[in-house]
């Protein structure tokens, strides 16, 4: 971004007598235009220094994504190695343990790094995957008469919410987990079994492609 210098008179002369409060001296005009010309500059210089940094804190996160794919792509490399060895035709239990322990020996090869880097990658690839699933919502019914206990049917489970009339006191749970969770409202009851629902969903899914 180029300073634009505003050499208008009305422009030099507050800036003239700006100067001249700040430093107790009169300046002439070239002095004003050299101070403006000098401030426009540095400003320049200001911007240009940002721009690079911000490139080259780019191209660092460019370079370390690199690096990381790397070590990913070899912790796959070692994991291939030892399920071919795995999957030789053997002759009897012997030649099995010893393929065992050969492919554990190929395992061991993978450094701490690599297997970081490719746990991290499969988990950006799920939750990537993620993004693009949407969960239907929980369908609530009445359970009795006044509407103040509802089911919903979720993933292998059922989720109940009871709001009680006398106390005002709102609750949820699941059938498989037992103990009542206390909630302020039931809004809210209904909102925690939704995310519960969901993650349950999105826990079982797996995105295309993945290991």
């Amino acid at each position: 971004m180029t300073a634009r210098i505003d050499t208008s008179p009305e422009a030099i002369a507050a800036l003239h007598w700006a100067a001249g409060q700040q430093i107790g001296m009169t300046l002439d005009v070239d002095d004003v235009v050299a101070l403006a010309a000098e401030i426009a500059r540095l400003t320049d210089a200001a911007d240009n220094h940002n721009a690079a940094w911000v490139a080259a804190c780019d191209r660092i996160a460019a370079l370390e994504a690199e690096r990381d794919e790397a070590r990913a792509q070899v912790a796959v490399a070692y994991e291939a190695a030892a399920n071919l060895v795995l999957g030789l035709p053997m002759t009897d239990g012997v030649a099995d343990v010893l393929a065992e322990d050969i492919a554990d020996d190929i395992r061991a090869l993978t450094t701490p790094d690599a297997t970081a880097a490719l746990a991290a990658r499969d988990a950006a690839m799920r939750n990537e995957g993620r993004k693009s699933v949407k969960v239907k919502p929980l369908v609530w019914e009445d359970v009795n008469e006044t509407g103040t206990i509802q089911d919903a049917a979720g993933f292998r489970t059922i989720y109940r919410v009871w709001a009680n009339g006398h106390t005002g006191e709102v609750r949820y749970k699941t059938s498989h987990m037992g103990a009542w969770l206390f909630v302020q409202t039931v809004e809210a009851a209904k909102a925690a079994a939704q995310a519960e629902y969901e993650a349950s969903i999105l826990a079982t899914l797996e995105p295309e492609g993945g290991e």
